[in-house]
Parts: C-alpha cells; sequence; structure tokens
C-alpha cells in the first residue's frame, strides 16, 4: 500500500508543496507535517545527502545509493532486511545505527525520492541458458552483448538500479495464453532439445528461462509502480511478441509484454490502459492477437511489410470493443530513417488524440537497424534514441513517465550492445 509523504519543494514560495509516494512507508514513521518546514531545512538536508554520497562514492554503486531509503520503511526489503536500525545515509549495506529522529529520516527520504528515480534493468542469468544451438541468430550471446555494452558504460551503469527477476507463476503466464501451449512447451522442453516451430528451438533450460522472462517484465512494473524507478529495460531471451495465446513462433514462447500488460491491470488498481508499442522489425502478431478485441490495450506497431510473419497490414484496426485500438505503420524495404521517424510521430500523435495509457510498454526490437541481417530497414543509433525520446516525452504527458521496455529482436551482435546502450541511457536521461 502506498503511503504519501508531503514536503515542501525546493521553491522560494513556501505555500507550494508536493506528494511524494514511496512504497513501504507507514504512518507510524512518516506521517509528520512537513508543511512547517522551512525551504533552508529542506536544502541544509539536500547538502547533507550530497556530502554524504560525495565522500561515499568510490564505495557506492548505483543500487547502493539508494539504499538511502530505508530508513523510512517499515517492512524489510531487499536493500535494506533491517529498516528500523539503519542510518538513512546509504552505504553499501546499511549497516550503521543512527541516532537521527525519525522526523530527519523522512525529511532525507522525502529528498531522496526528489533527487534519484533512477532506470531499472531486470534480468537473470538464465537468459544466457536457453539454448538454441550453433547458428541461431536468436543466440545467447545477445544477452551477454547487451549487459557487456551496458556494464562497461561505468557512469551510465552507476546511475541504474539493477534487479534479478524472478520467475513468474503459472497464472500469471495464463492470463494470456491457454493451458495447452504451456503444456506443449513443458512437454517439448522435458525431451531435452527440440523444435517448437521450424525457428524456435528449445533446450533443457529454455522454460526456466521464459518464465524469468516473463517474470522480469512484470517485476519491472511492481519498480516503476511502487514509485522506486521511473522506468525500466529488460533485456529478455527468449524474445516474446510473435507468441500468441496458443502458439510458439517466431524464436518466441510466451508473450513477455502481452502478459505484463494483463499482470499490471490485474494488480495495480490505477492501470486501466496499457499502450504498446512496437518497433521491431517484424510485426508483433503475437500481441496484436492477444488484445484484437480489447479496448483497454492500445497497440502500435511500426515494421518492415510484407516481411515475416505476414501480418501487420495497414487495414488491421481491431474487432469488436476493441475496433479502433490496433495501429499498424506497415514500412516497405529500404525506408529512409527520417520518413520512419515522421511516419512515427505521426502515428504517436494519432494515438495521443484518442487513448490516453496509464502505462506504455516498448516492444524494443533493435533488428530495424541497418546493419541487422533480419532486417532491411535503416534505422541507426541516433534514430533509436529519437523514437526512444518521443515515446519518453508522451509517457511525461499522459502516465507520470510510467515506461517498461522490454528487448524483442536484434540479431548482429555487432551493433546490438551499442544500440541498446544509447536505448537505455535516453531511459535514464532526466
Amino acid at each position: 500500500m502506498f503511503r504519501v509523504i508531503r514536503v515542501n519543494s525546493l521553491h522560494k514560495s513556501p505555500k507550494k508543496s508536493q506528494n511524494l509516494v514511496h512504497p513501504n512507508a507507514t504512518d507510524k514513521n512518516c506521517a509528520y507535517a512537513f508543511d512547517s518546514l522551512t525551504d533552508e531545512d529542506l536544502l541544509r538536508s539536500r547538502h547533507r545527502v550530497s556530502k554524504q554520497q560525495s565522500a561515499n562514492s568510490k564505495q557506492q554503486t548505483g543500487a547502493s545509493r539508494r539504499g538511502l531509503a530505508c530508513a523510512c520503511f517499515s517492512q524489510p526489503t531487499a536493500r535494506c532486511p533491517q529498516p528500523a536500525a539503519h542510518s538513512p545515509l546509504p552505504t553499501a549495506r546499511c549497516p550503521q545505527p543512527t541516532a537521527h529522529s525519525p522526523l530527519i529520516d523522512c525529511l532525507l527520504l522525502a529528498v531522496y525520492c526528489l533527487l534519484f528515480m533512477a532506470t531499472a534493468i531486470v534480468h537473470h542469468p538464465i537468459f544466457q541458458e536457453h539454448d538454441t544451438g550453433p547458428g541461431h541468430p536468436e543466440s545467447p550471446s545477445r544477452y551477454s552483448a547487451v549487459m557487456k555494452a551496458l556494464r562497461e558504460d561505468a557512469k551510465l551503469w552507476s546511475g541504474l538500479l539493477e534487479v534479478q527477476a524472478r520467475e513468474a507463476p503459472r497464472g500469471d503466464v495464463q492470463a494470456c495464453h491457454t493451458p495447452q501451449l504451456y503444456k506443449q512447451i513443458e512437454r517439448v522442453v522435458s525431451e531435452g532439445t527440440g523444435y517448437l516451430d521450424s525457428d524456435t528451438v528449445v533446450s533443457m533450460r529454455s522454460l526456466d528461462a521464459a518464465l524469468y522472462a516473463t517474470g522480469a517484465a512484470c517485476q519491472a512494473i511492481d519498480l516503476v509502480m511502487r514509485g522506486e524507478v521511473s522506468n525500466a529495460f529488460v533485456p529478455v531471451r527468449p524474445p516474446g511478441h510473435h507468441a500468441t495465446p496458443e502458439r510458439a513462433m517466431g524464436f518466441c514462447l510466451f508473450n513477455n509484454v502481452a502478459v505484463a500488460a494483463r499482470y499490471a491491470q490485474n494488480h495495480f488498481p490505477g492501470i486501466e490502459r496499457v499502450a504498446i508499442i512496437d518497433w521491431d522489425v517484424h510485426h508483433g502478431n503475437g500481441t496484436q492477437g492477444v488484445f484484437y478485441d480489447d479496448p483497454t490495450v492500445f497497440f502500435f506497431s511500426s515494421h518492415q511489410y510484407p516481411w515475416y510473419p505476414g501480418t501487420g497490414a495497414r487495414g488491421e484496426h481491431g474487432v469488436g470493443r476493441g475496433l479502433g485500438s490496433t495501429l499498424n505503420v506497415p514500412l516497405r524495404a529500404l525506408t529512409p530513417a527520417v520518413e520512419q521517424k515522421r511516419m512515427f510521430d505521426a502515428a504517436l500523435d494519432e494515438i495521443s488524440g484518442k487513448f490516453k495509457p496509464d502505462l506504455i510498454l516498448i516492444s524494443a526490437g533493435f533488428d530495424s537497424h541497418k546493419a541487422d541481417p533480419l532486417g532491411q530497414l535503416l534505422l541507426e543509433d541516433e534514430d533509436f534514441v529519437s523514437l526512444t525520446a518521443t515515446v519518453k516525452d508522451w509517457a511525461r504527458q499522459v502516465c507520470n513517465g510510467r515506461i517498461v521496455s522490454c528487448l524483442e529482436g536484434g540479431y548482429n551482435l555487432d551493433t546490438l550492445g551499442e544500440t541498446v546502450r544509447a536505448h537505455v541511457a535516453t531511459l535514464a536521461r532526466d
């Protein structure tokens, strides 16, 4: 349950204030009247936090810096298992008790929330254990390339919140997929190595990887909705947007983005409408199929056409109550990047005129890069930065910046890591 901490903003006018919402804060620990505090109080607290962070900067990771919030939690968290005894000043494990008053603790939490809203990276090493065999384009090296590029950018990485993914329960998966599909994947995986279709290879750890992939997307929703981060990127394997309710296909087992969208609606009362933006070179037929008759989820795909899987014509708009909640922008091969971006911006303008989402999900396929072997579009890294910034601007306007981006395609190992790094850097930028 969320509690509201009300503090004066750092503004010349003493009347201006803002609400800060943080999970696990309770009335007992944090229900103080901050309106009586002066700007000098807040500035002194900000200076105190900055000074302590500067002193500890060589020892802290981005995640440990966000341990600052521990002192105001009434319940243990992953970052601070003994919250009541810990200092609000950040260290690697929050080990030092403090004599600070709860008032000061909560004031520091408020300043922290103002200054340090992070981007999360939710992942799990098991993504590398989904073995598709030699020569397959959707290889474990994709995950390695992405994580290597992110970690090698020390400045970016230090400001991210790294979270280990959890496994999705079967019920969350079956909110979008049939029990028969789940059993089919279980059976084929149990046989060791096999094919779910001509392109979709599985091995002994593939089901585990797929469950952690959907779990990672749902966990990212939790982090964003609980105010722990501004947005999140999930470098999942296997990808998901081709998986239909009853069929695994196109390298995809379960539809990570679709499961995350339904999870958000089922678990957070404030999420009624979700927008899914898919810029993979291939049409997200699975995602479209899950929500084709659902007016609460708007699906927008910009993709090469005609191309695999053959769906995604402009005339596909949804059916029944979902009519008008699907928008496809098919692109011919070798469409100039500037033209693709113009059509993308125009489509978002069209969507924003009729649909206001409470959450935005991105099916971030980077196989629309000009160097990708499985596509024939011409985007480059700066174009993905532009697409990301456009979605981010829309999210600020309509849903308090709430974005979860999930990796889909992208098969050039020489370019994928840097392209993802640029995308994440844009998400993390203020």
